[in-house]
């Protein structure tokens, strides 16, 4: 027994210090993509209802993983939409599993435990799922997974102090804790695999009762595994037809060249992005040479095992199995726009991390007196330099702008990093940056409907309504049921029926395609209000907004717009009806509409934007 695994508080508090310090910057980030689908949105789904179809609905979130999202919506009810509660989360949960990973090889009386830890602890490479909100997911099932593992390598008998429970009951618990592992995210499902290679490293062999220990733990993270594919072909990807290019062959190119990324990664942690340029996946016989060092180091550290000792051979195999699920093997949507990520090996770390910790002990424990302490001395600062990374390595996260600002500077052929860059641009109405920006992602990517979308929002906002129209067209061209579309073209032939360039029946037809799209949408039927109100067919457009009104009770767009049309009619008690129920959803918008249509200065029904 160490003088460390003596002192766990100690031990702990040190742990978390370092982390706290490494992660300082993430308590001044902010959302960034995905953050939203992620984050509950609204007080409305922080309901208990909502919570209850997290776990019961498939497609309720984003990804059926019910047990991250009822923690976003436990935060959502403390802090609302401060990210500093968020980010506090996963950095506290990122310590849980830095300490977890030293006790659990403390307890074993592994030499290099507190130093693995600490180079996990602080390594640049976790800063994807630290920093990043949304993969709390990864942060939640690895601390779970750990806090499982240690109480199965109790129930295994791999510490040299056995627990004071009956094993029936560490057994229990340590499934139990597995299940919420699995809950959070479904990757935690190499959790048996870790047991095994524990359990052969410290014994050399695994027994038949291990292998029945296990069993359940293998089926449950087979159903887990399986349920997720199914979710992220039928609800995230979809239809999507860029997996179908993907053959075996090309799948086992990708395979290869991603293992050897993700360990130079470690190695060498530099130039570090949120999306990584695409590998050439293209076959050939040299494109497996990758692949195969990845066996040919298997059959070298097997063949070695008497003379090098199992925990290489066991090292390499846990490190293939944590990131097997992101090698390419299975169809997972980043793989649209990279094949790596460094949050697909967040839980893969560990293994690199700890390996490396029992080499630097193993050669400390070798080396004379004074070449012992100038390794402890290296090892603090490849910490410090780590940490120095790791702040560095946090920066690009404090908002959209910065990250895809960043992602385009390693990387400028993404077009979602277009797309999205020119959305800020967008919202901050610097529309020149936005249709560059946007103009970018259509040259990478020109058989998308959405990116002509976007570029004609922007030029109608300019009030460019001929090359409005012609890139809403366009987006119609591209794909025919894109209500969006058909929506912006509306509102580019109502611009120009305003200049007598169109008629208003051009425009009013594409509302009508738009609302035929989709009737149950209300922005469909509150904008076709906006094309025939200006249109003068104030009959017509109290229908449509009636309509979009009954669709969303609480549009306080469509109240302001339907008020308007109400007084034009010389409707004045309906249009107060309707005014107080916008008063009773945005009072300073009420005041605001109705000192307007008093002062006769209404323009809000001569350019009713867009719902």
């Amino acid at each position: 027994m160490t003088r460390w695994q003596k002192k766990p508080g100690l031990v702990a508090a040190f742990i978390f210090l370092v982390v706290v310090i490494a992660y300082l910057p993430s308590f001044f980030m902010g959302f960034i993509w995905d953050d939203d689908a992620h984050v509950i949105a609204s007080p409305e789904n922080a309901s208990f209802s909502a919570l209850a179809k997290t776990w019961l609905t498939l497609d309720h979130t984003q990804q059926y993983y019910p047990l991250t999202h009822s923690v976003f919506w436990l935060q959502y009810r403390l802090w609302g939409h401060w990210a500093a509660g968020y980010h506090a989360v996963n950095i506290f949960l990122h310590g849980i599993l830095a300490f977890l990973i030293w006790r659990i090889f403390a307890l074993m009386g592994y030499k290099g435990a507190l130093a693995g830890a600490l180079l996990f602890a602080l390594h640049p490479v976790a800063v994807e799922s630290v920093t990043w909100i949304s993969e709390l997911k990864n942060v939640l099932s690895g601390a779970l997974l750990a806090a499982s593992l240690l109480w199965l390598c109790s129930f295994l008998n791999l510490f040299s102090k056995p627990s004071p429970l009956k094993p029936s009951s560490v057994y229990t618990i340590s499934f139990a804790i597995f299940l919420c592992a699995l809950a959070a995210k479904t990757t935690s499902s190499v959790l048996p695999v870790f047991a095994l290679a524990l359990v052969y490293w410290r014994r050399g062999k695994v027994s038949k009762s291990v292998w029945m220990a296990l069993v359940p733990f293998f089926v449950a993270g087979l159903v887990a595994g399986l349920t997720t594919i199914h979710v992220e072909k039928e609800f995230i990807i979809g239809s999507e037809d860029y997996f179908e290019t993907l053959d075996m062959p090309a799948r086992l190119v990708i395979a290869g060249k991603a293992v050897w990324f993700y360990l130079s990664k470690l190695v060498w942690p530099a130039n570090l992005v949120f999306i990584y340029p695409k590998f050439d996946r293209q076959v050939s016989p040299e494109a497996f040479l990758p692949l195969a060092a990845v066996g040919l180091v298997f059959a070298v550290l097997f063949l070695l095992r008497k003379k090098i000792g199992r925990g290489p051979i066991c090292a390499w195999a846990c490190y293939f199995a944590a990131l097997f699920p992101a090698l390419g093997f299975f169809d997972v949507y980043p793989f649209i726009f990279s094949f790596v990520a460094d949050h697909f090996q967040y839980l893969a770390m560990p293994v690199f991390c700890i390996f490396a910790g029992g080499l630097w002990a193993a050669a400390r424990q070798r080396a004379p007196q004074t070449i012992s302490q100038f390794m402890v001395a290296a090892l603090c600062l490849i910490l410090i330099v780590l940490t120095v990374q790791t702040w560095r390595t946090q920066l690009p996260y404090q908002n959209h702008k910065t990250l895809w600002e960043e992602v385009l500077k390693h990387n400028p052929d993404v077009a979602m990093a277009h797309n999205n860059l020119a959305a800020v641009f967008f919202e901050d109405k610097e529309y020149g940056k936005a249709i560059f920006h946007w103009q970018n992602a259509i040259r990478l990517n020109p058989g998308k409907a959405k990116a002509y979308v976007n570029i004609g929002w922007a030029l109608l906002d300019l009030e460019f309504f001929l090359e409005s129209r012609d890139a809403f067209a366009e987006a119609v061209r591209i794909e025919p049921d894109s209500q969006e579309a058909w929506m912006g073209l509306g509102f580019a032939r109502m611009g120009l029926a305003k200049m007598g360039l169109e008629t208003w029946d051009a425009a009013i037809n594409a509302m009508e395609q738009a609302v035929s799209i989709d009737p149950g949408a209300a922005p469909a039927h509150h904008n076709m209000g906006v094309v025939l109100g200006k249109a003068g067919q104030y009959e017509k457009a109290l229908t449509s907004l009636e309509k979009a009104r009954s669709l969303n009770p609480k549009s306080v767009v469509t109240l302001v717009d339907l008020y308007h049309v109400l007084m034009k009619q010389n409707n004045p008690d309906e249009a107060d009806k309707v005014w107080i129920q916008l008063k009773l959803l945005d009072p300073a918008l009420a005041r605001k509409t109705k000192i307007i249509y008093e002062h006769q200065q209404d323009n809000r029904f001569q350019d009713m934007p867009q719902e």
